[in-house]
């Protein structure tokens, strides 16, 4: 086997807190690994989110509350009247 299975938890289920709490709580119930996701109207994230600069502010936030990134998601509605304005520079 492998090592030990870990969850990684989308941030998604942290909506409605801010950004830092929601690390906490994950951090507190034993957490290990966290998902960023990017959908409209959820957390604190928009295309800058993971930018170089945000990503790197990103990741400290992470990081300070003893967590690991091991994936991200991001999720647009490309039937939307700015769809074709938005543009993903990751």
């Amino acid at each position: 086997m492998a090592g030990t299975p870990s969850i990684s938890v989308s941030t998604v289920v942290l909506d409605g807190q801010t950004f830092d709490q929601g690390l906490e709580l994950l951090a507190r119930a034993g957490a290990e690994t966290v998902e960023p996701v990017v959908i409209e109207g959820h957390m604190p994230f928009d295309e800058t989110t993971f930018t170089e600069q945000g990503g790197l502010r990103l990741a400290r936030q992470i990081r300070d509350a003893w967590l690991m990134i091991r994936a991200f998601a991001a999720k647009y509605d490309m039937g939307s009247g700015d769809s074709e304005e938005k543009k993903v520079t990751w």
